[in-house]
């Protein structure tokens, strides 16, 4: 095997399989990517088990204005992060030459400088997941991206109830909908997309969720296949494809927790309400600091107060022209949903003091096709 290629184009390439190679394993094998040629296509491969990525390139992707690649047939396993680092520590625009004997003995020439690399037989590396081939839908890459980022961050990556541990997939005929809960809060995003003509229900790692976020950006995807079969889901992102075990679990009936339609409730605006928390973000000891909300006519008022360290008390302007009403959140929690609501207008939904309390975008949102928003969450009880 043969590859002589800039350094600049290898890195861009090697990028994009490198967050999958395993880092905690006591298999070999898994702490190397794969790398194979054939005619002018590379093809790359890691895998911790968890998640599998895989791209195919062709040659045009290591050109440059100045260099032309030059590649050979031929495949092995090599060692990631030794390689990776020794790669990016060559002088910008250098050529490197990686070559192989007989798959067992990698050899870098760059400039002056050569390297001996003990490689593993590609024969002893896993096999790729095939991109599930009977359920399949195409979603705009902005979309997908936001219906991700306005429900990852509320999904349990510590929870022994695994089905928190990963995002609800929910596909029926034309609409995808993403819950995730950790048992204290809910978001639910509900899209609209083309095509679809089945009902799939999956939950997908969080692991892989932000791995394909990575990709998404690093790729510049305008959209994204997904692929699902009985225990995998797969995601086609240009030349990249990232593959995920599902979680095998039975999520919650996440359509129980959803209110319904208060009659009480305020609208504000989420940039003016983020900058008022992040006043008292200093008073934040632990993950599970709390923020009294008191809603009064016309104004909400924002108390902290930590023993030993302080205590602070922000007022702000918002529409509320029912009953006094003071709930306690988790400060984290409010502002986790105010940073993806951006500078959108938002109401709030309540009841009381201790009953669940929704917040949803007041406006349309300027992602297009989003079809529906909302975050639930419940009050810190005080007493």
């Amino acid at each position: 095997m043969l590859i002589k290629a800039p350094k600049e184009s290898l890195l861009k390439i090697l990028n994009v399989v490198q967050n999958a190679v395993s880092t905690k394993t006591s298999m070999q094998i898994l702490n190397n990517f794969y790398i194979g040629i054939k005619g002018q296509t590379v093809h790359l491969a890691a895998t911790d088990l968890e998640i599998f990525v895989e791209a195919k390139f062709n040659a045009d992707t290591l050109k440059t204005d100045k260099e032309k690649p030059e590649l050979s047939d031929g495949e092995c396993a090599i060692p990631a992060k030794r390689f990776i680092e020794m790669v990016k520590e060559q002088d910008s625009g250098r050529l490197i030459e990686i070559k192989t004997e007989d798959a067992l003995r990698l050899n870098v020439k760059c400039g002056r400088s050569r390297f001996n690399l003990p490689c593993f037989s590609p024969k002893d590396y896993p096999e790729s997941l095939e991109f599930p081939k009977q359920k399949i839908i195409c979603v705009q890459s902005v979309l997908l991206r936001d219906m991700i980022e306005k429900t990852i961050f509320s999904v349990s990556v510590e929870d022994v109830r695994y089905a928190l541990n990963g995002v609800y997939f929910v596909v029926e005929k034309n609409t995808l909908k993403l819950v995730s809960t950790d048992s204290r809060r809910l978001a639910f995003v509900s899209g609209e997309i083309e095509g679809a003509k089945f009902s799939q229900t999956a939950i997908v790692p969080h692991k892989a969720l932000v791995e394909l976020l990575r990709l998404m950006d690093l790729m510049e995807a305008t959209e994204i296949k997904i692929g699902f079969s009985d225990n995998q889901v797969s995601f086609a992102v240009n030349e990249a494809v990232l593959s995920s075990r599902l979680i095998d679990s039975e999520f919650p009936n996440y359509e129980r927790v959803i209110p319904k339609e208060s009659q009480i409730f305020a609208k504000t605006n989420a940039r003016e309400l983020l900058g008022g928390l992040k006043q008292l973000q200093f008073l934040a000891q632990d993950k599970s600091s709390a923020v009294k909300f008191s809603f009064k006519k016309g104004v909400l008022n924002l108390m902290a107060s930590v023993a030993g360290v302080g205590q602070g008390d922000v007022e702000l302007d918002i529409e509320y022209s029912d009953k006094p009403i003071d709930i306690v959140f988790n400060l984290n929690y409010v502002m986790d949903f105010l940073k993806v609501a951006k500078d959108s207008d938002i109401k709030i939904e309540l009841v009381s003091g201790v009953s669940p309390v929704v917040f949803s975008p007041s406006e349309a949102t300027t992602t297009p096709n989003i079809k529906k928003y909302l975050y639930i969450v419940m009050p810190i009880r005080t007493e």
